[in-house]
């Protein structure tokens, strides 16, 4: 396996509540597990805010998530890699840690061609990860 590109943007409104998160990843073989933030992850908040602070520190709980997500998907299909999230898109209204997490999960997932047999799904409560 090379290196691969994934993302995935998840855009629902269900049980009364709308979710957005967009995560893009960089894959690539490694011997372990190891999930890496890009700096530039929320780049593209300078399009409509040039002069913003944006730092990962800024979005921890968003990063942490993206993190979590990427763990989460490569646990499931018992892969060793090496993902790197360059992309973490959120709305200030729409955007929850778990949607963030849910977006990561099926970059990854995006990235290698393959899901489990059994992913995330929205319910009422919020995302159920199995």
């Amino acid at each position: 396996m090379g290196a691969m590109r994934g993302s995935f943007r998840l855009t629902s409104q269900a049980h009364g509540r709308g979710r957005y998160a967009l995560v893009g990843v960089d894959l690539e073989d490694n011997e372990d597990v190891q999930i890496a933030v890009s700096q530039s992850s929320f780049s593209w908040l300078r399009e409509s805010h040039p002069t913003a602070n944006i730092d990962l520190a800024t979005y921890a709980d968003f990063v942490e998530a993206a993190r979590a997500g990427a763990e989460y998907a490569l646990l499931q299909i018992s892969m060793k890699a090496r993902v790197v999230i360059h992309e973490i898109r959120f709305t200030n209204v729409d955007t929850s840690s778990e949607d963030v997490k849910y977006a990561s999960a099926f970059a990854v997932w995006d990235a290698l061609g393959q899901q489990p047999g059994v992913t995330p799904s929205i319910v009422e409560s919020g995302i159920r990860f199995p």
